[in-house]
């Protein structure tokens, strides 16, 4: 629905520096006096002479190479423009932008795409371009039809066209419109290079960072927070990011993980009961559930709270129902973080136990789990499991896949809850696809559209500062996300006027609704969120098709891949 369901993880090559080496590049050394210049700049301002205006960077005093044309940031050749950059002959033509005095281009072999650049790249060549980062998967061989990263670059078209050209505040009243580079969060060679490309490179203010939460922590740890740099996860959260001391810096556009355990309760009630009436159990006789858990911090964060909370066979406890040899926990390598772990260990321990309900909380392994199970399970077992699916499979083809056509039928997933009222996502969705047309995929992930939104309101949001930084726009971002506020606008390009003029208003606070509702975020960053339900019929994902009550912990609805489920 809305995670980043993919195959694999970005593998992070080699080990990660934990600080960045200072640099020369871009400056012109002075003749060094002794082994030591300096430890500050205040240190070179004591020299006198030909040391007044240097700056210190590696124990030496340096000035800012105006003429030399020598490389620098990532690039090369002395400019005052965008336009020099991208003109210059020995450039071919390709997006460069002019940071501090160099010419700096914007692909690299791990940041390969650019967004919002405009007709003859006019976008670009405005004074001063809000140049942004971003992260999403790239297909290599056809980028143009990347669904995740196409719903980035609607957002910022929507923006740069609906403002003709970009929001207010460049020199001599220019407008600033939105430029993204984009870096492959997938198969990325070198993910922390890419990230020193649009952090010290680029100097970008904000990075729109859909990456796995090892990746990103490590990511926004070591780059992001120690450069004041904005980061908005279109993804989940898990605790190891959500207790993090962000400084502001680090928000998540979906909830938390475990915010979605009191849907696999109420989902455990339900199918105990289902089980019950198709196989005419009466209420003493016991149902045996499994649960399959894989490693990555999400889903455990799921787990670890299921396990605490879930009860059956007449309310009894998780270690009553073991101790009466009635469950089993046995856990998987998770394939976000590993190629095609090997389950067939866990297959056959699950023959073995003959479960009535498999709770699984994994990955794509997980739907291997049910193919094996599905496959290996003989006539003498009895009837075959009751699944209940995980978040992490609702976008991947193989949960839609015909090997898994006979278990379809006894298959309910959990995952988020979409808005209540769908009419913003739905005319989105229209729109979109029309503006794609022919493109698959680009249903399911407004999550990547609403975080570029609400990037892009909360940088209009930081006013005028004379250099943004990632400080300034969180608390632009706490201007558009109070649920109390007198204002409310929507995402989308129809109202992005009018609520940039309304937060032209001193003091003034709105709250943007996006796709996936009110910008309801917890004091962690990460969105507050409620479960619901998902199911396959006919071979068609069926998102929403249950819901959760949070006020009675229920399932209501009702759906058409189960029959007579909820009983």
């Amino acid at each position: 629905m809305r995670l980043l369901a993919l195959s694999r993880p970005a593998q992070l090559a080699g080990s990660l520096a934990l600080f960045a080496s200072v640099g020369l590049v871009g400056c012109s050394l002075l003749q060094q006096v002794g082994g030591t210049q300096c430890t500050e700049t205040s240190d070179c301002e004591a020299l006198g002479g030909d040391f007044v205006g240097t700056v210190c960077q590696a124990s030496f005093c340096v000035t800012p190479d105006t003429g030399t044309g020598g490389m620098g940031g990532g690039g090369s050749g002395e400019c005052t423009t965008n336009s020099a950059c991208i003109d210059a002959p020995e450039n071919f033509g390709e997006p460069a932008a002019c940071i501090e005095g160099t010419c700096v281009p914007l692909k690299t072999d791990e940041c390969p795409w650019v967004l919002g650049l405009g007709e003859d790249f006019a976008n670009l060549r405005k004074p001063e371009p809000i140049i942004i980062g971003a992260y999403a998967p790239i297909d290599p061989v056809a980028p143009t039809t990347s669904a995740y990263m196409l719903n980035y670059e609607f957002a910022i078209d929507e923006v740069n066209g609906v403002t003709g050209g970009g929001i207010p505040g460049g020199p001599g009243g220019s407008s600033r419109p939105f430029v993204a580079v984009v870096c492959d969060s997938v198969d990325n060679p070198d993910l922390p290079a890419s990230m020193d490309h649009l952090i010290e490179d680029l100097q970008v203010p904000a990075i729109l960072s859909a990456l796995y939460a090892p990746e990103l922590k490590e990511m926004f740890n070591t780059k992001g927070l120690p450069n004041d740099v904005f980061f908005m996860s279109p993804i989940d959260a898990d605790t190891t990011l959500t207790g993090i001391l962000d400084n502001g810096l680090l928000w998540h556009m979906l909830p938390e993980g475990r915010d979605l355990a009191p849907g696999y309760v109420a989902l455990v009630a339900e199918a105990e009961e289902y089980v019950r009436v198709q196989r005419g159990l009466s209420p003493t006789d016991p149902v045996k559930v499994a649960l399959v858990d894989a490693k990555c911090q999400f889903l455990l964060d799921i787990s670890t709270r299921v396990l605490m909370e879930m009860t059956f066979n007449g309310g009894l406890s998780v270690v009553a129902n073991q101790n009466n040899g009635h469950f089993r926990r046995l856990q998987t390598e998770c394939a976000a973080e590993f190629d095609q772990p090997d389950v067939s260990g866990t297959v056959e321990q699950l023959l073995d136990f003959v479960p009535d309900i498999l709770v699984s909380i994994g990955a794509d392994e997980s739907l291997d789990l049910v193919g094996g199970l599905e496959a290996g399970w003989m006539p003498a077992l009895g009837p075959k499991p009751f699944y209940l699916a995980s978040p992490w499979v609702f976008g991947l083809p193989a949960l839609t896949s015909s090997t898994l056509a006979n278990a379809h039928q006894r298959l309910i997933g959990v995952n988020f809850a979409g808005a209540e009222n769908p009419m913003l996502y739905e005319q989105f969705l229209i729109n979109i696809q029309a503006a794609y047309e022919g493109v698959e995929g680009l249903d399911g992930k407004e999550n990547f559209y609403d975080a570029a939104f609400y990037l892009m309101y909360a940088i209009a949001a930081a006013g005028d500062p004379s250099r943004l930084t990632g400080r300034h726009i969180a608390q632009g971002l706490e201007r558009v996300i109070d649920t109390f506020a007198s204002e409310s606008f929507p995402v989308g390009r129809d109202s992005f006027n009018s609520a940039l003029a309304y937060l032209n208003i001193p003091d003034s606070t709105i709250e943007l609704i996006g796709t996936l509702g009110p910008p309801e975020f917890s004091t962690t960053g990460a969105r507050k969120g409620l479960p619901s339900y998902f199911c396959v019929d006919n071979g068609v994902r069926i998102q929403n098709a249950l819901l959760y009550d949070k006020d009675t912990g229920t399932i209501s609805g009702s759906q058409p891949c189960v029959p007579y489920f909820p009983p």
